[in-house]
């Protein structure tokens, strides 16, 4: 696996090594880069560990939500409006136009306690905004789709 900066190298051990208190042998490493999975509820949860242009590490905690939806204008409107909803995170959409919630901590000092309150957060408002969409702007629950 590579690594862009020795302090992403250690934010990966770091988080690695939270994850596993957390999720135990419900999470998923990726073999290959910097990332993970782990299933939160009906929510499948990714965290990568990435770098910035400068090097320093973020943790990124993302949930997807919805594919197929059509994106109206009402919809878009819908996701910037309901931006400001979670605790914390933002809407955004892949290059498939699937919707998605994301979360990004600083990655140098993570704690334990950050990391639980990324994951279960991200978690929980994907629960309820993929119901939420697909209800009133249809499209199919990443969730049922990966099933």
């Amino acid at each position: 696996m590579d690594f862009t900066s020795p302090g992403q190298h250690a934010c990966y051990d770091q988080v690695a090594e939270y994850l596993r208190q957390l999720y135990g042998e419900r999470l998923v490493v990726d073999g290959t880069s910097p990332a993970f999975g782990v299933r939160e509820g009906s929510a499948w949860i990714n965290v990568w560990v990435r770098s910035t242009s400068g090097g320093t590490p973020v943790v990124i905690t993302r949930a997807w939500l919805v594919s197929g939806t059509d994106l109206t204008a009402d919809f878009l409107h819908h996701l910037l409006a309901e931006g400001g909803r979670p605790a914390f995170g933002a809407f955004g959409l892949d290059g498939a136009d699937d919707v998605y919630l994301e979360h990004s901590l600083p990655g140098e000092g993570i704690t334990l306690e950050q990391m639980r309150a990324s994951v279960t957060t991200i978690a929980a408002e994907a629960d309820r905004a993929d119901d939420a969409i697909v209800a009133r702007f249809g499209g199919i629950r990443m969730t049922d789709k990966r099933a």
